[in-house]
């Protein structure tokens, strides 16, 4: 009943938080009794919890901290006493650590800087439509508070005012939308149990020193103190960190590395392993939990390591070429970027495997086959190499030479590319502004790049985009 409210409030007014020598003066005055309207009970409600004994500075110390449309059949009730609500904001105060649930009519009247009736607008349009896109202050809003990430953040701030979005932008934009609305809810008391990091610092950090935690988990849980939620993925990361600090981790799943430092360097350099697979699990060593993907990977080079001797050609390499050598090879067309990169990334060492072994030898075979000398001092493991005759060696490129295998190259790709079927298309509005940015784009980094390669989301990309082109060719 109300007078039990009234009497529930006057208990809560007498343990809030008051500054010394406090006095009941300016708006306190007619908020003496529980008297006047919905709006003077707000700010009589406000101004107790908050620092300042008057209205003007009081109201300034609140912040929205959280949003949500209550849709079911358990409407809020606003702080002025108004009920039901069903769009509500829950403010904060930093200075007294008081919470205050309101309702966004009473926010509107006192908070105008806060933009909670516009995150509602655009909430309310995205539930009827979800293929709409929501606003920058509800987009703003979701960011701050760790809902949606930098990168999707990025992507939904460049589209936000697209007309036209593709069909895979449209889906990311949907899956942000849901992300969004999902949080905009209030959470069942078992889930908001569940989203208190009731850890402390102190706890984490006493943690840390006795080794239960590692630096990254140490890290993690900081950073989301003092936060009202838990993210999906982070939900489970939150409750190993607490079982751990708290002695209740079983250590069974617990994750094994059975290869040290040191071998894992020399695998590398013995060719073994790449320097991905080498990198990645130096990183990740002595951590006791990994995503499915992280374990698959782990064991695989786990396998390498403990695959037989006999499958590695150990301290019998022999590098016919130095990289002066094999740069120069490059240009004259005799090998392939992958090639030459290959080559250079490995010179020197002195166990490869028997596929790295097969591949040194095709490249040797090649640059010997076709005369071109080692230009720079050979290295002292150097097989003895006959040395053609001057008549036979390729000199150096001139510039002009240089030009003309330019020009030739990129009239190649030109054809490759269809590039006159392309501004044809364009002229004829057949492509999108983001189809013609987008084939600009890759085939300028096909003529300055040799060896360019697409990913396979840019091949698909470009394999569309041709389509249009020459259907109307």
């Amino acid at each position: 009943s109300r007078h039990q409210w009234a009497q529930d409030s006057d208990v809560e007014r007498k343990t809030m938080k008051r500054p010394a020598g406090s006095t009941a003066n300016g708006a306190k005055r007619f908020c003496a009794s529980f008297g006047g309207s919905k709006f003077e009970i707000l700010q009589r409600e406000i101004i107790a919890r908050s620092e300042a004994d008057e209205w003007d500075p009081a109201k300034k110390e609140w912040t929205l901290a959280h949003i949500y449309r209550e849709e079911g059949s358990n409407p809020g009730t606003c702080l002025c006493t108004h009920h039901p609500i069903l769009e509500i904001c829950t403010l904060e105060n930093d200075n007294t650590g008081h919470e205050a649930v309101v309702g966004n009519c009473c926010v509107k009247k006192f908070m105008a800087d806060i933009p909670s009736d516009t995150i509602f607008s655009a909430v309310r349009r995205v539930r009827h439509d979800a293929g709409k896109s929501l606003n920058e202050p509800a987009l703003k809003f979701a960011h701050e508070r760790g809902w949606i990430s930098d990168w999707e953040f990025r992507f939904y701030s460049d589209t936000l005012r697209k007309r036209n979005t593709s069909e895979r932008q449209q889906v990311t934009r949907e899956k942000i939308n849901d992300k969004i609305l999902s949080r905009m809810t209030r959470p069942s008391e078992a889930e908001e149990e569940e989203n208190q990091w009731s850890l402390t610092a102190e706890d984490i950090e006493e943690a840390r020193e006795e080794g239960q935690l590692s630096e990254w988990e140490e890290q993690f849980y900081l950073g989301n103190l003092g936060r009202g939620f838990v993210t999906a993925k982070q939900l489970p990361i939150k409750k190993r960190i607490e079982a751990k600090v708290n002695g209740e981790c079983d250590e069974t799943d617990s994750v094994t590395w059975a290869c040290d430092e040191q071998s894992i360097v020399s695998a590398k350099f013995s060719g073994l392993l790449s320097e991905r697979d080498a990198a990645f699990y130096v990183e990740k060593r002595g951590a006791q939990h990994l995503s499915e993907k992280q374990l698959a990977w782990k064991e695989s080079i786990e396998r390498k390591m403990a695959q037989p001797k006999n499958e590695v050609v150990e301290n019998k390499v022999v590098w016919k070429f130095d990289s002066q050598a094999i740069s120069e090879a490059r240009a004259s067309g005799l090998i392939t970027e992958r090639d030459a990169s290959f080559y250079k990334e490995k010179l020197g060492w002195r166990s490869l495997s028997l596929k790295q072994c097969a591949w040194k030898d095709n490249i040797e075979k090649l640059v010997l086959s076709s005369h071109v000398v080692p230009s720079g001092p050979v290295p002292s493991n150097a097989l003895p190499v006959t040395i053609p005759t001057p008549s036979a060696v390729i000199p150096s490129l001139v510039q002009e030479q240089k030009d003309k295998i330019a020009s030739k190259r990129r009239a190649a790709l030109e054809k490759n590319w269809h590039i006159q079927e392309f501004h044809v298309a364009r002229q004829g509005g057949k492509l999108n502004s983001w189809e013609i940015s987008f084939y600009e784009d890759v085939f300028s980094k096909a003529c300055a790049i040799q060896g360019f390669q697409l990913s396979e989301k840019q091949l698909l990309h470009r394999q569309k985009i041709e389509r249009k082109i020459l259907g109307g060719a």
